[in-house]
């Protein structure tokens, strides 16, 4: 199962690679004046030649939020707003990159860092998706069934992003992997406090990841009678929440550091320049009232930059010209509210203990239905904060990138059938007799293709 896993793992995203090269050279980009990484011409390379290719053939990645990773992973933390894209996937990358570059200087940093960011997305990819299955299989003990909800991640709606370089494939590995670990009602801390600590800084929604570790410490302690046990679990628990945190604070900081103290950075005359024409907040050189976060008794800079940049707030992106993105984020809003309301609905009293007491109540619930609360808490606040607060096309990739539950709904359509192939697929989208299953995969194959084609150039799709 694993090996069928892997493959249609790494053949669905070579396939995103080959349409986004051949998208790219047809298709002309858009200019969407949005923030480009500037790039040193006067960076000595060996072989600039090397540098079209790996732009002809990867270049048509290298949009939107990419640009942000790939800058940091190049120059760093260089202009305040690159503050709201969290440092663990940019500067791994960065650091393979300019170790590269620096044994054989063929092509530059930053094209180094566009070749490593994709294939560290392949290798995080094919992790995510045999995570997912070891998760769905521990949850249901059906072989089948686990390697068809890993086959529907393989296929997921937002696959453009889980390729370029962006954060969201390690991040579901990481996440996946935390699901793993809790799932089983125990705290271990050796295998937990790695993925946990990791995802704190590879994602700001990685800070819920915490109320896993939380939730079934919590109910393993009721479960348990001998307080010698419940004090091992609630040591344990705080040990693992307590590393993760101190990881976090780290990394705040060091974002303090850079922008709220005085000191010297060589920055590079073009990242000068490229400030000086918009107006950018330098790191190192900190002006009265240039970074005003840096002044609040807990000087956090996420929240002050998604609002102050990009206008991130509550029903602020509520306006007419969004129709479009909200008609696009439509379908996985819905597949989620459906299913969390759903499960509420019919498991209303489960919910209201919070699936923690085991009693007469829960007698008539299954083990699924049992160990998915969790799951569905978080999804159904990821949904509704998707919706009250976020940039509303962000919400597929978001959702896609954080939970299980798109492919566990969606997985309980292909029972009967399979989709271990491109044909098969294919088959099941022109002559399935299942509706549900025809406009499921139309959905995912849709929005895989058509938003790769508008991401690789420039067009709407973030």
């Amino acid at each position: 199962m694993t090996k069928d896993i892997i493959f249609f793992a790494i053949k669905t995203r070579l396939c995103i690679i080959v349409l986004q090269t051949i998208s790219n050279k047809l298709i002309p980009d858009h200019d969407p004046e949005v923030f480009v990484s500037p790039l040193d011409d006067t960076v000595n390379v060996w072989m600039p030649e090397a540098q079209w290719i790996i732009d002809t053939l990867l270049g048509g990645l290298a949009r939107w939020d990419a640009q942000y990773f790939l800058h940091i992973a190049t120059h760093g933390y260089t202009y305040e707003q690159t503050l709201a894209f969290y440092p663990l996937f940019p500067m791994t990358v960065g650091i393979i990159a300019k170790l590269l570059y620096a044994m054989c200087p063929i092509v530059s940093v930053y094209h180094f860092s566009l070749v490593v960011a994709v294939l560290l997305n392949i290798f995080f990819f094919v992790k995510a998706a045999v995570c997912l299955s070891e998760l769905s299989l521990r949850m249901t003990g059906n072989k089948k069934w686990a390697q068809l909800v890993a086959l529907l991640f393989c296929l997921n709606p937002a696959s453009i992003f889980f390729t370029a370089p962006y954060s969201e494939t390690l991040y579901s590995w990481l996440t996946f992997r935390i699901m793993l670990e809790t799932s089983d009602n125990t705290i271990s801390f050796m295998r937990l406090v790695m993925p946990l600590s990791l995802s704190l800084v590879c994602r700001s929604n990685g800070f819920i990841n915490l109320g896993y570790v939380i939730y079934f410490a919590l109910k393993s302690c009721l479960s348990l009678s001998k307080k010698l046990n419940k004090m091992t679990i609630i040591v344990r628990t705080i040990l693992v929440v307590g590393c993760a945190l101190i990881l976090y604070g780290i990394t705040q900081l060091y974002f303090y550091y850079l922008y709220c103290s005085r000191h010297h950075i060589n920055h590079s005359p073009a990242i000068i320049q490229y400030a000086q024409k918009h107006g950018f907040i330098l790191s190192g050189i900190r002006q009265n009232g240039s970074s005003p976060w840096c002044d609040n008794d807990l000087p956090m800079s996420y929240s002050y930059i998604q609002n102050h940049y990009w206008n991130v707030g509550f029903l602020n992106y509520y306006k007419l010209k969004q129709l479009p993105n909200f008609l696009l984020a439509a379908p996985i809003l819905g597949i989620f509210l459906h299913f969390c309301f759903n499960y509420i609905a019919q498991n209303t009293r489960y919910c209201i203990y919070l699936g923690l007491l085991d009693n007469k109540i829960t007698k008539k619930i299954t083990l699924f239905e049992k160990q998915i609360f969790p799951f569905m808490l978080h999804g159904l606040f990821l949904t509704m904060f998707c919706i009250l607060f976020v940039h509303i096309q962000v919400a597929t990739r978001l959702l896609a990138s954080s939970s299980p539950l798109l492919y566990w709904y969606c997985a309980n359509y292909f029972k009967d059938t399979g989709i271990n192939s491109l044909e098969e697929i294919r088959d099941i989208i022109l002559l399935d007799k299942s509706e549900a299953r025809r406009l499921i995969l139309c959905y995912f194959i849709g929005f895989a293709l058509f938003g790769t084609i508008l991401f690789s150039n420039f067009l709407p799709w973030t």
